[in-house]
Order: structure tokens, then C-alpha cells, then sequence
């Protein structure tokens, strides 16, 4: 015991009033003291006096009875078996030398668990029966032996530490542990810098280092970093009283190597009995769990998540064994999600936990009358799917009449859902069950009803008569709601209405446990590794993540170890989005951590600290060790810095050797590098343009299926209308985007324009619907911006619902705007309040006073727009007014002005020279990190009000740019086979227009043949001639659509990011529930900035060594590298 309630230890006994009653009657038959009956034959049960709180009450005969264990279920077996050896009643065996033990019946509830060398159950007990105190054992003449544990044979038994076996035992022999010559202690050796003699205590232990090749050793490391091959002693000296050395606490991390059940393995790994991973550590690591192994020996183990690759589902390579404890197969695509790649001897392999053959639920069972198909609640077992399986299955509880079930059968989870069951309009039952009918399965606890009551699904409720009353009285003290009492060790419970059906009746009060209202929320006061904290709070091992401990009676709590079990979650109270958290300057300890005290908490990952150790909050931080290579490679292609390989995985780089918080990783070449997550913000990064599918790897599969639909070729679905995209081959295709679908499957996909009819608008055949993606299906498919649909689909494409109609007058930051508008601080990308009963909308905030979304009425797709004369205004967010309207990116106001974005003059001050990455560079240069971007560093004495800061600490500033004649027209063009120069009008256009450099910021962008050019708009007073015209088809309507999906695009990023960002919005909404092992969820941000998407992900938090997703934020990055909350204008 170690707590306030004077240092109290608990362990369960039978109170007077429980014992079973000498003599008792049922069914017609008279049975004594605990005993089996006619009907229950396998289990032990007796009849109790009503006093008894722990018994049951049986309502159809008035009783009151408990389950019991025989009087003589502890006591030795007067004969049994061990690997193929009979033993009578209590002795010693080479694998328990100088502990003895017996086995016993199974009935007996204080028998340990084990396994003989065949695979059967042993329940055993440890016993001294016929052991001699008075006389010493000592070992025979063939001395001791060097096994894996060390033991002798007794020269005399029965002695102190062993009896003499039973006439009838076929091995006679006595046990006793002794020390080999070559498991004993060196004479002079160290402990962390400190002189040791002989066997000494470490840590708390007997503990030398052997002599010789000691089978029982294993190694151990101090602090120094020292390892020596040691093991537990006996008889050393007493601990001096005082100068005590401070004793060593062994590495957590998982061993290199290590054995288990006559396998070697290395670092983290599955094993057939633990298939999630783990993995054996340091004897000393204080916050390691301990077990023992077939041959008793004892060993320290903690879980591990290291090289799983939680983007893909573990799949078995072939049948599943069926055990009682852990049913198991062979993983045929390691690294998956809960397997690592297989790594040990004699043969590597990796296992996963499944379902046998024979426990796969009944395709039809029947209860209460009822049949049902599969994995199903019932009334009897709301919230806990079960079902009936085959008598030959192991892994299953076996028949029980008590609790109404026929056969053997065991509970499930299969095709749950994500969400929580709701009863909705249903009533809640007041019953023993308290259950309701479902109205959204499936749900979290229960899977879609398949039965022949109506399909109908079930889940616990709370009836009203089985709510807690608001005051009650209890021993003498008034407690309120659902409280813990004195008595109650912490367990909190309440008194509810008499009508309560499943509620307990006991010493005048009914009752029944329930949850505190408050139960998940933070503790006021909590103590974590000798540090009290208040509240919402980060800790040095958890920077960045706050969390807090919790009532242990939550039922979404997560749970962790140092040194006692504690609840805790995570929490974002007090913590400020607004500001980036900063650290002491040249204060990024490297360490497996890597955290920071925070100097100017609360910030956006940290509230204030409010702790004993001096109110310190951190941060998560990169050393100078761990900052990225310049250039490093990973499957045989070349990155710079901070990269992101695969789109299934975190940014990351590779790092240098002396980096701590790094981990060793190997691709498919055999190559290895020192990997680190990291954030993309060296310098401006973009992700490549989407790719335009119709050449090389990255075209369209032709067969590809997503929510549950299969389709082909380059298609719209209907949570992408009128954005066309397919799915892609990840491994060939090197610019895809990443998405996860609804069975939690991730793919890559491209934008493709593939079948498009650029000269017909898509007309709707059915009425826009009001919804997250408002869309309509499509009545002359294929149109400008879908292609037809697959044989039994339809066509989407965006709409506007009635509902989400521009209100006709609006007010923002006190200007009144009339129907789509651009604003100031919204250039190019118009918008407007809407409607509250529209559904595609985002929230009020800050200025913005109403629901609101973006709209693109009233644009002249054929104009790319101008700033004309008017100043460009050097602000944060640069604008101008249009020149002329409508045009591409704003519509004619009805009142005031239009704005668009434009590039000021201050922010085109590039340096004559300047260096990156260890290039050199003049002015605005073309591509200088490798992306699709143009962008210098700044003069000095720039004031570009919109320009951002380098993150290499430097005083310099960046800005886009655009570099000299980018935006002139190009001399000679060509556009549907006819060649042009300089500015000219094309049959399909009444606007005069070119094409111009790609790296001209203020362009539109469309595509022809596959390949997509840059374009603007220009006045005829721009010469040009035309040359000979070939035969066209007509520029058309079609392509000027497609030059404002592109443009929009690369120029605002705000369609396709919008698109995006809802994709992946709704993929992270797959919630994880309820696993060992919890899943690291790819969380991208998607951000439109200067013409470019910038993909973003965050580094897994880290609390006590578990991986475990905590957030799914959605933020805009500004150019100032900061995050705005996606939604804010």
C-alpha cells in the first residue's frame, strides 16, 4: 500500500455473511457447502443468508446465492502430469529448483497459470509440505548445472528447500538453485563509476557481474553506458546505512536482442503469444511490466509501436490457429498496422491476433426466440456484441445458463461503426438490461441489426427511473448525485428510485454504479514524477501535447504507468491558437524528447504552466544535432532538408548520427539513414501542381472502387462534384495526393480532365441538393466539367442550392456588400453571407457576423484580371482594385469596389545575390528549392509587408516574385493547331489573350493535349501578327472552364483546396476505439497561399513512450509561417 488512506493494501475474502450455508436445497435435491448441481456441473455455487451484498438474488425462488470455491480446490493433487512426468502432491522440478509446487484444481481462484512443453494448462500452486527446515540440502556429485536457470540435484531430501518426492513419482529426485562456477561474481568490478566487491545491490537487487559464460546472465547498461553480462546473487553484504551509491535505472529502450519461447528477436516485435508488439527491456527500466515465460523465468517487457505502418491492414498468410488465450496467425505484409517487419531467428516472422474457422459467429443463431445472423446486440447485451460458434472453437465461454446462454460463444466486433449509438426517439428500457433500440447502427458498440425482430440493434441506456437522485443519504452523511462514499474505495455510485429495475436493493436503499458528469475532466491538483500540476498542462515528456490526469471512472480514459496505474487524456484548455509557441533561445536539449521550456506560454500548443516546478510549460523542439541533411536519399531518390517521400507518412528527413530523438529506418534498397520528423518551413515550399492524368505513371487505374462504388478512368463521385480525379498507382506515380477512404484505406489520386466537353455547360437533372458537397447529377454528361459516367453511376457537379443563395445586402467590418463580392482582405476569392439553413457553409467568426461560403457568380472566365493603373497596396494581405470587372477571380460589384491579388513593387526588391542551401542565386530565381515556385531573399531595406522570415534564424526575409518578362506575351504560340505571336484574339475567344511564362505570378492556367500553359489576358495595342492558321476544332467554353478550375487553383488555391481539405476532413473522422495500440492517423493540412497548396503534417505525440493521435486540427499557413484556423478570412 501506498496512499493516504494509511498505506492500505486490499485483497478479496468471504465475509461471515457470505459463507455458503452448511446445507441447502435446489431443484428437489439437498447439496452442502459449495458444490456443483444437476444443471450448473461445471460451475461451484452455494446458497448465502440475504445479508450478503456480493450475493445475487434469484427471483423465481427467493434465494440468494453466490458463485465459491471448493474447500479442497487449493490443495496439491494427489497425483498429476508435467511434460510427460507424474508427480505426487507437492515437490521440486529442474525448472522450479528450490520452489515447490503442485498442481491443483482449476476451481481454485488463488492458482497461477502456466504451460507444460505439450501446450496444456497447468493451474498450480507454490507449497512447503514435507520440506525439512532443519537439515541442508546440498547438491549432488554431477555438481550444479549451467542451465538457464542454474540447479542441482538435492543430496539429501526432504530438506529446507525441497521435500522428497512420493513413492509413485517418476522422478525421485529433490531441486535446488545453486550457482555454476561460471555464473559466479567477478571479485572487483563497476556499477556506474562506483567500486563493487563480489555480489552487491543495484537498484534494490542482488546483482553481479559472472565470471564465464553464465547460461542465466544477461546484459545489463549503467548509466555510464558500461554493459556487463550479469546476474541475480545471493548473500550479498548489507547496504551501507548511509553514502548509499545512487542506484542505476536501466534503459526502457527495447533490447537489441533478445530470447523467448527458443526464438531470438530483435528490438520490437509480435510473437505468437503477444501478437501487438513488444519487446524485452532493461531488468531496471522502472516502468517496465513483468511476466514469466513457459520455463518460469521471469522478465521485464513493455509494449512498442516502433516500424509499424499503420496505412495498411495486417493481413494473415495463412490459417488461423485457434488457442485459448490468443488465437494467432503468420503476417504476409509486415510492416502493416500492428505488426513491424519480422526480425529474429531461426526463421523471422511476424503474428497478428484473428478469428479461427471455428469461432467465426453462426450464420444463424436463436435467442429468446429470435434468430439472428452473424456478429449481433441483443435485449440481454446492449453495447456488447456476441454470437454463438462452434463447439470446437477454444477461444470462446463456454455454455452458461445463468446468464441465458445455450452454447459456447464469445463477443465480437466485427463491422462496427464510428460513431456513438443513440437511441434517438426510442425509449430506454427499464429492465435488468436497460437497453434501447438503436437508430443510427452501425455505431460504436453495436453493428447493423440482422435478425428477425426487425433487424433491430440494441445499446445500454439510462432509464429515467435509473437516474441518479440528486441528494441522498448514506451511513450517516448526505451525498449528491453519483458520488464515492467512504466505504466505497473510490467507486462511485448512487441512489435511484425504487422503480428502478436494474438497479440493487441493499440495506434499505436501491442503487446502482454510474459515472460522474465530470469524470473526464481535468484534475485540479496531480502528481507526475515528483511534480504537482494544475489542470491542463505539458510535462517535459509530453511537450506540445497537453493532458492531464483524470478520474480513473471515465470511460474514454487513456491509461498510463509511473509506478502506479493513472487515467489521463489529453485536453487543449488555456492554450492560445494565436501566438507560435517560442523557446529559450540555444535551450533544445538533445535528448530522445527533444523539448523546450516555453517563453511565452500560453501558445498555440501549451497553456500556461502551472506546476511545483517553477509554472514551466514546454514545447517540442529540434536541436541543433537533428537538423536536417541538405540532401539525403530514400529508395534511390534524392531530397532536400525536409521532405515528404509518401504521402502515407509524416515530413521527414534524415539526420545526422549524433541526433538522439531520431530512429534507425531501412528502404527497399537495403540503404539506412537516421530518420526525424520535421515541418516544412525552411524557405517557401510548395507541393507540385495536381497532376493532369493522360501521360506517364501517373495516369488514371482503370478500375478503381471508393465508398463502396467501383469506377473507371477519370470520374466525378459524389463528395467531388465537378472536380473530376481517379485514383493512381502510389508506387509510379511521383506526384500524387493523398485521401483515405471510408473502410479507412489510404490511396493516391490525381485531378484528371480526361473525357471532358469543353463546349457544353453541364446542366442538372435533378435539384441541387442542400448539402456538405452541394451537387446535382448531371443530365448531358459528358460537359465541361465532368465526363460521363460509369454503366450504373451518374455524373456530379457542383451547384448552388436555393439555400446557399448570396444574400442580396451583407455587412462586413462596417462596408455594406451586395450579393458575391471580393473584400480587402480577401482578394481574388469572392464570397458572402448566407442563409442558416444553408449547409455548405462556414461558421461566424470574429468580423464575420453570419454563416458565409465562397462564390463564383458572375465571372468572366475568358478575362484574366488587372490591376490596370491602380497602386498595388503593400499590406499583409496585397491587393489592388480591378482594373476592369467581371473577370477570372472577381465579379462586377453591385456596390463599391472589386479587389484582386496582386504583387507590390516592394516585395519584387530581390538581392543581386544571396545563397540557399548552399547555392548561389541572383534576384528572383527559378526554382530554387527544387519546387514549382519562383521566390528570393529580400533586400535589406525592403519593406514587403507580406514577406515571411527564413527559419534559419537569419534576419532575412523571403517573398515571392515574379522573374523579368515572365508576363510577356511569348513571340510565337500555338493554341488548337494554329500558331500565334504576341497578343491576339483565337476563334473560341472574343477577348484578346496569350500564353505567357509559367513563372508569371498574375496568369491564368489552362490545358490542351494533356499539358497545362500559362495564359493572360491583354489589349490589342500589344503587337502581334497572326501566322498561318491549320485546321481547329474551336477553343470553346470548355477550355476557358478549365482555365478556371487550373487558375483558381495555382493562383488562390481556393476551389481545390477547398475540395481537398473536405476529402480529408472526412477521412480523419474514423475514429479509434477501444485498441491496444492505437492508431496514428495521417492528419494533412491543406493550405492556399500565393498560387501554391502547402501540404503540412505534425510529428505523433509522444506520452510515455505510446504513440497516440490527440489532434485533427485544420489551419491556413500564412506567409508568416503562423497558423490561422482554417474557416477565418
Amino acid at each position: 500500500g501506498n496512499n493516504s488512506a494509511n498505506n492500505a493494501a486490499y485483497g478479496s475474502c468471504v465475509p461471515d455473511e457470505c459463507a455458503c450455508e452448511a446445507s441447502w436445497d435446489w431443484q428437489g435435491a439437498t447439496y452442502k457447502d459449495c458444490s456443483t448441481t444437476a444443471d450448473y456441473p461445471n460451475d461451484y455455487w452455494c446458497v448465502v443468508k440475504n445479508t450478503c451484498k456480493s450475493a445475487t438474488l434469484d427471483s423465481a425462488t427467493g434465494i440468494y446465492h453466490r458463485t465459491c470455491v471448493p474447500a479442497n480446490a487449493c490443495e496439491c493433487k494427489p497425483s498429476w502430469s508435467y511434460n510427460g512426468v507424474t508427480y505426487q502432491g507437492c515437490v521440486t522440478t529442474s525448472d522450479s529448483p528450490s520452489l515447490p509446487w503442485c498442481m491443483v484444481d482449476a476451481s481454485c481462484t488463488n492458482a497461477s497459470w502456466s504451460q507444460d512443453s505439450s501446450g496444456a494448462n497447468i493451474p498450480y500452486i507454490s507449497c512447503s509440505i514435507g520440506v525439512d527446515d532443519n537439515t541442508e540440502c546440498g547438491c549432488d556429485a554431477a555438481g550444479c548445472q549451467n542451465a538457464a536457470i542454474p540447479y542441482c540435484v538435492a543430496a539429501t531430501v526432504p530438506c529446507k528447500n525441497s521435500p522428497a518426492p512420493a513413492a509413485g513419482s517418476a522422478d525421485m529426485n529433490g531441486y535446488i538453485s545453486c550457482t555454476p562456477s561460471e555464473c559466479e561474481c567477478k571479485d572487483n568490478w563497476q556499477w556506474d563509476g562506483v567500486d563493487y566487491t563480489g555480489c552487491a545491490y543495484i537498484n534494490g537487487y542482488p546483482w553481479c557481474p559472472v565470471k564465464g559464460a553464465c547460461t542465466a546472465a544477461a546484459p545489463s547498461t549503467d548509466p555510464k553506458g558500461v554493459t556487463q553480462n550479469g546476474f541475480l546473487c545471493s548473500n550479498p553484504p548489507p547496504p551501507p546505512a548511509t553514502n548509499t551509491p545512487a542506484q542505476p535505472t536501466g534503459s526502457c529502450d527495447c533490447l537489441d536482442s533478445w530470447e523467448h519461447e527458443g526464438g531470438t528477436f530483435y528490438k520490437c516485435q509480435t510473437t505468437k503469444d503477444g501478437t501487438s508488439p513488444w519487446c524485452k527491456v532493461d531488468m531496471y527500466c522502472g516502468s517496465a511490466s513483468w511476466s514469466y515465460d513457459s520455463n518460469w523465468n521471469a522478465y521485464a517487457y513493455k509494449s512498442c509501436t516502433d516500424g509499424i505502418d499503420t496505412s495498411k491492414t495486417c493481413s494473415c498468410a495463412g490459417e488461423c490457429i485457434d488457442d485459448i488465450y490468443n488465437p494467432y496467425c503468420e503476417v504476409s505484409n509486415a510492416p502493416c498496422y500492428s505488426a513491424p517487419t519480422p526480425s529474429g531467428s531461426p526463421v523471422p516472422k511476424a503474428y497478428m491476433t484473428c478469428t479461427p474457422a471455428a469461432c467465426k459467429c453462426l450464420d444463424s443463431w436463436t435467442q429468446d426466440g429470435v434468430t439472428y445472423s452473424g456478429c449481433q446486440t441483443t435485449p440481454d447485451s446492449p453495447s456488447y456484441p456476441w454470437c454463438y460458434v462452434d463447439a470446437s472453437c477454444l477461444n470462446a465461454y463456454p455454455k452458461n445458463d445463468t446468464i441465458g446462454r445455450s452454447g459456447p460463444y464469445r463477443l465480437c466486433y466485427d463491422n462496427l461503426g464510428s460513431s456513438p449509438c443513440e437511441c434517438g426517439s426510442n425509449t430506454c428500457n427499464n429492465d435488468a438490461a436497460a437497453n434501447c433500440e438503436i437508430t443510427n447502427a452501425p455505431c460504436m458498440s453495436s453493428p447493423a441489426g440482422s435478425n428477425s425482430n426487425g433487424n433491430k440493434a440494441f445499446a445500454t441506456c439510462t432509464p429515467t427511473a435509473c437516474k441518479c437522485k440528486d441528494s441522498w443519504d448514506w451511513k450517516g452523511k448526505n451525498y449528491q448525485k453519483c458520488s464515492a462514499t467512504d466505504d466505497s474505495q473510490g467507486v462511485t455510485w448512487c441512489a435511484v428510485d425504487s422503480s428502478c429495475k436494474s438497479a440493487t436493493f441493499e440495506d434499505n436503499i436501491y442503487w446502482k454504479s454510474c459515472i460522474p458528469e465530470d469524470a473526464c475532466d481535468c484534475l485540479p491538483s496531480w502528481d507526475y514524477k515528483g511534480i504537482t500540476y494544475n489542470g491542463c498542462q505539458t510535462t517535459p515528456d509530453s511537450p506540445s501535447f497537453p493532458w492531464c490526469k483524470i478520474s480513473t471512472s471515465c470511460p474514454s480514459a487513456l491509461w498510463g504507468n509511473d509506478g502506479a496505474d493513472y487515467a489521463y487524456a489529453y485536453c487543449s484548455d488555456g492554450v492560445d491558437v494565436s501566438k507560435t509557441c517560442e523557446c529559450t533561445p540555444n535551450d533544445c536539449p538533445n535528448n530522445e524528447i527533444a523539448s523546450c521550456v516555453i517563453t511565452n506560454a500560453p501558445c498555440y500548443s501549451s497553456p500556461s504552466g502551472k506546476n511545483t516546478d517553477g509554472n514551466k510549460a514546454y514545447a517540442t523542439c529540434t536541436p541543433k544535432e537533428c537538423e536536417c541533411l541538405p540532401e539525403w536519399t530514400w529508395n534511390g531518390v534524392s531530397y532536400k532538408a525536409c521532405a515528404q517521400p509518401s504521402t502515407n507518412d509524416y515530413p521527414y528527413c534524415a539526420v545526422g548520427s549524433s541526433c538522439k530523438s531520431s530512429e534507425s529506418v531501412t528502404d527497399n534498397g537495403g540503404a539506412t539513414i537516421l530518420k526525424r520528423y520535421c515541418t516544412k518551413s525552411a524557405g517557401p515550399v510548395a507541393t507540385p501542381s495536381p497532376v493532369i492524368d493522360g501521360t506517364g505513371e501517373c495516369r488514371c487505374l482503370d478500375e478503381w472502387w471508393h465508398s463502396g462504388v467501383k469506377y473507371s478512368g477519370c470520374r466525378t463521385t459524389p463528395d467531388s462534384p465537378g472536380t473530376p480525379w481517379c485514383k493512381v498507382d502510389g508506387t509510379k506515380c511521383g506526384e500524387y495526393l493523398g485521401g483515405q477512404d471510408t473502410d479507412g484505406s489510404y490511396y493516391g489520386y490525381v485531378l484528371c480532365y480526361d473525357g471532358l466537353d469543353y463546349s457544353k455547360e453541364c446542366n442538372c437533372k435533378s435539384t441541387c441538393v442542400n448539402s456538405e458537397y452541394p451537387s446535382c447529377t448531371v443530365a448531358n454528361a459528358p460537359c465541361a466539367y465532368t465526363p460521363v459516367a460509369d454503366s450504373g453511376n451518374e455524373a456530379y457537379v457542383s451547384c448552388t442550392p436555393s439555400e446557399c443563395e448570396c444574400e442580396s445586402s451583407w455587412v462586413y467590418k462596417g462596408r455594406t456588400y451586395r450579393g458575391c463580392q471580393t473584400t480587402m482582405d480577401s482578394p481574388s476569392a469572392a464570397w458572402c453571407y448566407v442563409s442558416s439553413s444553408c449547409k455548405s457553409f462556414y461558421p461566424a467568426d470574429g468580423d464575420i457576423t453570419s454563416n458565409w461560403r465562397y462564390c463564383y457568380d458572375n465571372l468572366d472566365l475568358t478575362k484574366t484580371c488587372s490591376c490596370g493603373s491602380n497602386e498595388c497596396s503593400n499590406v499583409e494581405v496585397p491587393y489592388c482594385i480591378a482594373e476592369s470587372t467581371p473577370c477570372l477571380s472577381a465579379p462586377a460589384p453591385q456596390s463599391g469596389d472589386a479587389y484582386i491579388s496582386c504583387h507590390p513593387e516592394e516585395c519584387q526588391l530581390c538581392k543581386s545575390s544571396w545563397s540557399y542551401n548552399g547555392k548561389t542565386f541572383s534576384g528572383c530565381a527559378q526554382n530554387p528549392d527544387g519546387s514549382e515556385t519562383n521566390w528570393c531573399i529580400l533586400q535589406a531595406d525592403a519593406n514587403c509587408k507580406s514577406a515571411a522570415d527564413m527559419s534559419d534564424g537569419s534576419s532575412d526575409k523571403w517573398s515571392y516574385c515574379t522573374p523579368s518578362g515572365a508576363c510577356d506575351c511569348q513571340d510565337v504560340w500555338e493554341h488548337d493547331g494554329t500558331a500565334y505571336s504576341g497578343c491576339q484574339k483565337t476563334p473560341d475567344s472574343e477577348n484578346n489573350w496569350c500564353k505567357v511564362s509559367p513563372h508569371c505570378m498574375s496568369s491564368a492556367h489552362g490545358a490542351e493535349g494533356g499539358l497545362s500553359y500559362a495564359w493572360k489576358s491583354c489589349s490589342a495595342s500589344e503587337e502581334s501578327t497572326e501566322a498561318p492558321k491549320g485546321d481547329d476544332d474551336g477553343f470553346g467554353i470548355g477550355w476557358i472552364i478549365l482555365i478556371i478550375i487550373l487558375s483558381l487553383l495555382l493562383c488562390a488555391g481556393i476551389i481545390v483546396g477547398f475540395v481537398i481539405w473536405k476529402k480529408n476532413r472526412d477521412a480523419a473522422t474514423i475514429e479509434d476505439w477501444n485498441k491496444e495500440i492505437t492508431e496514428h492517423e495521417l492528419n494533412s493540412h491543406f493550405v492556399a497561399q500565393d498560387a501554391e497548396i502547402e501540404k503540412l503534417a505534425q510529428d505523433p505525440p509522444l506520452h510515455d513512450g505510446d504513440a497516440t493521435p490527440v489532434k485533427n486540427t485544420k489551419t491556413f499557413i500564412g506567409d508568416d509561417k503562423n497558423e490561422y484556423t482554417l474557416g477565418s478570412i
